[in-house]
């Protein structure tokens, strides 16, 4: 049994998202997301356990636009250098 049971839904769109009580706005690549998490490109170095507010406006014909507070709960290193593969665990959904 795979170790998770959620589907996620792949994505290639613009994702844009700054630190709770921080004005400055940061843009991404969104790669995948669920009912419970979201993951992105970015060239931020983000510290696990930090909250973050995202926006995703266009998902994708069949998906709603997506605004949420998650929690970053994975950064590493991209495939390409300087970016930052993201996993966040999405705490409240706005």
């Amino acid at each position: 049994m795979s170790k998770r049971n959620i589907r996620r839904i792949e994505l290639d769109c613009p994702i844009r998202y700054h630190a709770i009580g921080s004005d400055d706005i940061h843009e991404g690549r969104a790669c995948d997301y669920s009912n419970s998490g979201v993951s992105f490109i970015a060239r931020d170095k983000l510290e696990e356990g930090q909250l973050q507010e995202i926006h995703i406006d266009n998902p994708g014909e069949q998906m709603p636009p997506l605004h949420a507070i998650i929690e970053v709960i994975r950064c590493k290193p991209a495939e390409k250098p300087g970016e930052f593969f993201i996993a966040g665990f999405i705490k409240i959904l706005k």
